[in-house]
């Protein structure tokens, strides 16, 4: 729903609160559709971001590309993240 003309080629990341008293969300890449798929592409983006602010970090998933962060830690992530992907 952007008006940025680029924002429709770029890869989406879903965050939803996973345990409000503990005060935990779940992060959930979505890469774009593409031939050849993006093996681990999200599963090492978040490994690096979180070990980059040293957040506690798990991912105890089947899928790489969702992992579990506090909500405190978010804004951090999200800027470690957006910097290692541009």
């Amino acid at each position: 729903m952007s008006r940025n003309r680029r924002a429709s080629a770029l890869p989406l990341i879903v965050s939803a609160p996973k345990n409000i008293e503990v005060g935990s969300c779940i992060l959930l890449g979505i890469p774009l559709y593409v031939r050849t798929p993006l093996k681990a592409f999200f599963g090492k983006a978040f490994e690096q971001a979180s070990e980059r602010i040293n957040c506690d970090a798990s991912c105890d998933f089947f899928d790489t590309s969702c992992y579990q962060i506090h909500i405190k830690d978010r804004t951090r992530f999200f800027d470690t993240l957006t910097a290692l992907l541009s």
